[in-house]
């Protein structure tokens, strides 16, 4: 695996700014660079959405609400199996 596809791979568990400086200075290459945009709004649109549901989750004694979960999960499987098959 390449340096550029190893630290976009590991971006989950490097800070959005952190991730945002690497890329910004040219560690992943031209490629990651064009994503520049989206790696530094994506924490500001997700956010939200979250704290919706954990906000939720304690209204409702802990239950989470059931159709954001299932939602993002249909969202997040179509992902990895649209990655897959790349």
């Amino acid at each position: 695996m390449s340096m550029e596809h190893a630290l976009m791979s590991t971006s989950s568990s490097l800070s959005h700014f952190g991730l945002f400086a690497a890329i910004q200075g040219g560690m992943a290459g031209e490629e990651a660079a064009a994503l520049i945009a989206f790696v530094f709004a994506m924490p500001f649109l997700v956010h939200p959405l979250v704290f919706f549901m954990f906000g939720r989750a304690m209204e409702n004694g802990g239950a989470m609400p059931k159709m954001p979960v299932a939602i993002l999960a249909a969202v997040g499987a179509a992902g990895v199996i649209a990655a897959l098959l790349m």
